[in-house]
């Protein structure tokens, strides 16, 4: 699973920084998505390893 989300998070970034296509304001509305999926990602990768699932 981390190594799946991993990519997930990668593959996040890179899908925020096309869609900015180098507008400031657009990439920084989208980093917020960004940071709130790779939050949501740690939580599950926790809960994971802790036997409870995601």
């Amino acid at each position: 699973m981390t190594e799946t989300a991993m990519h997930d998070v990668t593959d996040m970034v890179g899908l925020a920084r096309q869609l900015a296509g180098g507008d400031p304001l657009l990439a920084q509305e989208l980093g917020k998505l960004v940071a709130e999926f790779n939050r949501q990602t740690a939580r599950d990768i926790r809960s994971f390893g802790n036997g409870l699932g995601p």
